[in-house]
């Protein structure tokens, strides 16, 4: 199978870029056929690569259907740009697994609204961080079978059943109003973030409720929140949540999805069912 590292959103820092090396020996050494493929950096001066390159170089992935996964390798502000200039019709016939984290839930959640394809919420260059062997052999089972599930606790509600949506707070709202906002109606909404202390989680989580996305998912399931759970608690979140979150909403928690480099995957549109 043939792997592509791409980067959709910003450019990659020397020391992101540093680390591509060892994500492609690591995806070799698993029988992936990796390879580089479009703008990884930015120009001098800029953010990210023009977004009419990166999205020439994500079509043509897309277009010649012989790779099996997109990973995403970058994170920031830029994937949005793209998000008018993606061949539709080409992602929707493609059989490439788009992979990514962070801005990239905003390409994921499209991705996923516009052709009823699964999406994956992780990112390649955990391959090469502080929990690398761990994040070799996780791979190494998803290419074997499936993506493993990752744990949640519900912390209100009996149960919450339905395919997945969601990923970093932020970036999912940026599809707001937009012809890509995923249909949340019957949806478990996965929820995550790394800046922003209270202030901006309410605001995201206000805004969330106003789009009417609360009242319409199955149920919640809150990841990690990196800069909120270091100011306020590893709890912080479950309590801000309850002050938006209709009544009859379930609520779930759990550490295993964030930005930590011991992350485990998000499968979006896959099924998720949780008990208490």
């Amino acid at each position: 199978m043939k792997a592509a590292l791409i980067a959709c959103s910003d450019g990659l820092s020397p020391r992101a870029a540093a680390t591509l090396d060892g994500v492609l020996d690591a995806l070799r050494a698993l029988g992936l056929e990796a390879f580089c493929a479009g703008p990884l950096s930015a120009p001098v001066g800029a953010c990210a690569a023009p977004a009419k390159e990166r999205a020439e170089a994500l079509n043509a992935l897309l277009r010649q259907g012989d790779a099996a996964f997109l990973f995403d390798v970058s994170g920031g502000d830029s994937a949005n740009e793209l998000l008018p200039l993606i061949d539709w019709e080409a992602a929707a016939h493609s059989r490439a697994v788009l992979c990514g984290y962070s801005d990239l839930t905003c390409l994921l959640n499209a991705f996923h609204a516009q052709t009823r394809r699964p999406c994956v919420l992780w990112q390649a260059r955990w391959l090469c961080g502080g929990a690398a062997g761990a994040q070799r052999a996780y791979l190494a089972r998803a290419l074997a079978g499936a993506w493993g599930p990752f744990s949640a606790q519900l912390v209100r509600g009996n149960a919450m059943k339905g395919a997945l949506i969601g990923g970093n707070a932020r970036c999912l709202l940026k599809l707001a109003g937009t012809p890509y906002w995923p249909d949340v109606s019957g949806r478990v909404l996965l929820l995550e973030g790394m800046s922003g202390g209270e202030a901006r989680v309410r605001a995201l989580f206000a805004q969330l409720a106003q789009t009417g996305a609360f009242a319409a998912a199955a149920g919640v399931v809150l990841g990690t929140f990196t800069q909120l759970d270091a100011e306020c608690g590893p709890d912080a979140a479950v309590r801000i949540a309850l002050d938006y979150l209709p009544a009859a909403t379930p609520l779930a928690r759990t550490r295993e999805i964030g930005h930590g480099e011991a992350s485990r995957a998000a499968v979006l549109g896959a099924p998720l069912a949780l008990r208490a």
